[in-house]
């Protein structure tokens, strides 16, 4: 694939994805944190965690939309920007990895207590899907989109 074609699959696959999952998954954590809270505390360290990952990757796509894409897209000769906005963009997939580990320690790999509920259980498998497609959004980006100039020398 072409970088413009795999951005606009990356934009319409995972960023689409993202846009529409992350506020169902915010709205789930808040409502099992005042269901659960007052029994399960880490439920305030995983709303704060997802709230952070959430923020940062809704600033993240955007920023890939409007500055990353488009000068991948350029016929530039002069790469600099390019290779400053890969920088950027590789140390912030590696925050939200960090979050992503962070959120599935503290919930034990997703795993639902005793007194969970099927929102409880909802919330966990959204954080778990999140995290996969994740996973291969950044995969994609890094490995492949992205690859060439985040191994060029300064």
């Amino acid at each position: 694939m072409s970088p413009a074609v795999l951005s606009v699959y990356i934009e319409d696959t995972h960023h689409g994805y993202l846009r529409n999952v992350l506020p169902e998954a915010m709205d789930v954590l808040t409502t099992i944190l005042r269901v659960h809270g007052s029994n399960h505390r880490e439920l305030y360290t995983v709303y704060r965690l997802f709230g952070q990952l959430k923020t940062d990757l809704e600033q993240h796509l955007l920023k890939e939309e409007a500055l990353l894409f488009p000068e991948l897209n350029s016929e530039r000769e002069d790469i600099t920007e390019l290779k400053l906005l890969t920088h950027e963009i590789i140390k912030e997939h590696e925050a939200a990895g960090e979050l992503l580990r962070e959120l599935r320690q503290i919930t034990g790999d997703y795993k639902l207590p005793a007194d969970g509920c099927e929102t409880y259980g909802r919330a966990y498998a959204l954080l778990e899907e999140i995290e996969a497609d994740l996973h291969q959004h950044i995969h994609l980006e890094n490995n492949v989109l992205l690859k060439e100039y985040a191994n060029h020398n300064s």
